[in-house]
């Protein structure tokens, strides 16, 4: 089971709320110089499958030119646009304490809990506060590349289908399952859901033909040739375009969508007009007794073949005696 992470870091509430409506830069003589890096990960699953997500600040150097300052912090913010001041969400908050007047800090390094992010793309920040000011930031550093969180699971097509069992149960293959997430952590469990449409759309607008979970991916890693196979259930009679959806078990992951092939379905099952296809697919000890059974069918032919020349024969004998 996977919850978002319950919030364990302070605010102000009048500092949140400015900050939830968009941080705006202060005129102040406090600046990051140096290498600034933000680190934003899971970092513990405890025994029921909560998450704690968690968030790793390093900055060289905090240069102060001015007078004493109030209690400055470190704020991870994610954006959907580029700009800093804009409306985000909070990735960690770390207090680091008031800097004395014309003073640097070096080297600043803190890991802090986090609010989990819907998944998505973000612009990522740094921000330096002075938590005496709320609402509003000192500096900040923009990070690269943009922040691909929780969703990052991908199939790599085309997407091919292989009915079998007369249609009532298909093998689905394509080309490899990737984990492009950035977190540098391992995934829960993958869950594959075939789907079917009355043409493109979620999975959520047609019709769920199978689903299979499999194990997880770290990030970066692939799995070549991840195909399965699964019992179909039946849908109306019509044209459907199949897609497979690729989540992360708990609805953490975000999703992907690999679109495929059109197919009819008939009666309840893949109609694509190769018999051969169904053939194929089925075990040579199914294919058996068909066999037999029509090796027994021209041995009774050819018997009653012979004993019908033979009466003719002995008919024809009797006639000219």
């Amino acid at each position: 089971m996977n919850t978002p992470l319950r919030r364990s870091t302070w605010l102000p509430a009048l500092a949140f709320a400015a900050l939830a409506a968009g941080a705006a830069p202060a005129s102040a003589e406090t600046v990051m110089n140096g290498a600034v890096t933000l680190d934003y990960y899971v970092g513990d699953v405890d025994s029921e499958g909560f998450e704690s997500t968690s968030s790793d600040f390093y900055v060289q150097q905090i240069d102060n030119t001015g007078g004493a300052t109030g209690p400055l912090s470190l704020s991870g913010w994610a954006t959907k646009g580029s700009s800093p001041a804009g409306a985000g969400d909070e990735i960690g908050y770390a207090p680091i304490g008031p800097a004395p007047a014309n003073s640097t800090l070096d080297n600043v390094s803190v890991t802090a809990a986090a609010n989990d992010l819907p998944p998505g793309e973000y612009y990522s920040h740094v921000l330096l506060q002075d938590d005496s000011l709320p609402g509003t930031y000192d500096d900040a550093r923009t990070l690269s590349p943009r922040l691909l969180w929780r969703g990052g699971l991908e199939a790599v097509g085309p997407l091919r289908l292989y009915p079998y069992n007369f249609g009532r149960s298909v093998e689905v293959d394509f080309d490899a399952l990737r984990n492009n997430r950035l977190d540098s952590r391992y995934t829960n469990d993958i869950v594959l859901t075939l789907y079917a449409t009355f043409g493109f759309g979620p999975a959520s607008d047609g019709y769920t033909l199978c689903s299979v979970r499999v194990s997880g991916l770290y990030a970066g890693d692939s799995r070549q040739d991840p195909g399965f196979s699964c019992p179909i259930s039946a849908l109306p009679d019509g044209d459907y375009t199949v897609h497979l959806e690729v989540a992360e078990a708990g609805g953490r992951g975000g999703s992907s969508t690999l679109g495929g092939p059109d197919q009819y379905f008939s009666g309840g099952r893949i109609q694509d007009g190769n018999v051969a296809v169904y053939a194929s697919a089925l075990s040579p000890w199914l294919l058996l007794p068909l066999g037999l059974l029509g090796l027994l069918r021209l041995r009774s032919q050819g018997s009653a073949w012979v004993h019908g020349q033979a009466r003719t024969l002995g008919t024809m004998n009797r006639r000219a005696s």
